[in-house]
């Protein structure tokens, strides 16, 4: 095998995490499984860069890749990851839900109700799919705002909730049939729109949630609910695996004819886990153009009364113009806010960041956890697995929906405190 320096420091830094992880004495924590996720793409990055530079021997920008970028990545992603190093030492044992089983289940509910008429209508869509219908859904990026456009919005104002509360009804003394029917019901929706609309950020995230879930509720559970839920989870990650081997060949597939390029399965679905680190330490890091907040902080820039891009697509047309790289691809969490803040002001906002999650932790060990506060950690949770691959609250509209989820959280903390008084 062929090693030039970039392979080297990718080896590298693959076989850092290994050590950190097999040092970590805990044999299954949060803190070991969110390494892991970085570890998968690290490993997609090798076997990216080796398809494109030693097997299909084509140009691109990874080449000659320095040691200081990818020492600053994994600097800020082992800052990222220590909160769970933190929730760690004090597993939570009890999730606590005084005076809000009514609310609990009236959400629930409410969300499977309005996700009746989505459902139908993406099942009649379904019906009608072959393979190159899922590229096309995707690349479609036009939405009706018909009635089945609101009722998904209004799943979408909820939708951190989901997750949090299917395992907070299964998991409670007494479980309410019809609660838990809805919120399965809304699960299955969310995902067959996500299915039928050729993304598979609703199926991954999902998948994401539920091992969160399943890891902080897994002492929670009594044993012949977890025998059935294990079984669930098996059968629908079966299902899910499908589904996303579909969407990712009928997305290559429609590519590579566009396009005339025969780079191979394997090169494809090696890109989607590990070009970031690549495109990061290749591209972003050397780029001396910052976006002043467009790109990371668009969501803060507008509530401040700022000029800001809340369209996507203008952004990375604007912004492409004077950085001089692709603003369509993904550079990680790090190369996200880089490309705002540069090099010290990245560490200090990934530090601060990381200060106030353990502050929230600590406290939360302290005073018992709370179904609010998984939902608030799942969030965090999220942006550091997933942020190898993407920065996913990158834009307007997912940082609109985390300040809709905090303000949620509050309304239903004084709900819970005037419950409790009583």
């Amino acid at each position: 095998m062929i090693i030039d320096s970039t392979l080297r420091y990718l080896i590298l830094f693959a076989c850092t995490l290994i050590i950190i992880l097999f040092y970590h004495r805990k044999q299954y924590s949060m803190y070991k499984i969110t390494l892991s996720y970085y570890l998968v793409a690290i490993l997609g990055s090798i076997v990216y860069y080796y398809m494109l530079t030693f097997v299909i021997q084509k140009e691109h920008d990874y080449k000659n890749i320095e040691f200081l970028p990818l020492l600053f990545l994994l600097v800020n992603i082992l800052i990222l990851c220590y909160p769970f190093k933190i929730l760690d030492k004090s597993p939570i044992k009890k999730i606590e839900s005084r005076g809000l089983d009514i609310i609990f289940k009236r959400i629930a509910i409410f969300l499977g109700i309005v996700s009746i008429v989505p459902f139908i209508t993406d099942l009649m869509q379904l019906s009608s799919f072959n393979i190159t219908s899922f590229a096309n859904s995707y690349e479609n990026t036009e939405q009706n705002k018909d009635l089945i456009y609101y009722f998904n919005q209004l799943k979408y104002y909820l939708y951190f909730w989901q997750i949090p509360l299917f395992f907070y009804i299964i998991s409670a003394p007494k479980r309410n049939k019809m609660a838990l029917a809805a919120i399965i019901f809304c699960i299955i929706s969310t995902t067959l729109h996500s299915l039928v609309g050729g993304g598979r950020g609703t199926l991954v995230n999902y998948c994401n949630y539920i091992i969160f879930f399943y890891f902080i509720y897994k002492n929670q559970l009594k044993s012949s609910i977890k025998k059935i839920l294990n079984r669930t989870i098996i059968i629908v990650s079966f299902i899910l695996i499908i589904s996303l081997s579909i969407i990712t060949w009928s997305r290559y597939s429609t590519f590579e004819t566009k396009n005339n390029v025969k780079d191979g399965l394997v090169t494809w679905v090696s890109l989607y886990i590990g070009e970031g680190p690549l495109a990061f330490s290749g591209q972003m890091w050397n780029s001396k153009v910052r976006t002043k907040g467009d790109n990371s902080f668009s969501f803060a820039k507008s509530l401040l009364g700022l000029k800001t891009f809340k369209s996507n697509a203008e952004r990375r047309e604007y912004w492409e113009r004077l950085q001089d790289i692709p603003n369509t691809i993904f550079y990680t969490i790090v190369g996200d806010i880089y490309s705002d803040l540069d090099k010290t002001y990245t560490v200090i906002f990934f530090t601060t960041l990381t200060l106030l999650v353990i502050h929230f932790i600590k406290k939360r060990q302290r005073k018992g956890w709370r179904v609010q506060d998984l939902v608030l950690l799942q969030i965090y949770y999220e942006l550091v697995t997933m942020g190898i691959m993407n920065f996913c609250f990158k834009n307007y509209n997912p940082q609109f929906l985390i300040c809709l989820t905090i303000v949620q959280t509050l309304i239903i903390n004084n709900i819970q405190k005037k419950q409790t008084a009583r």
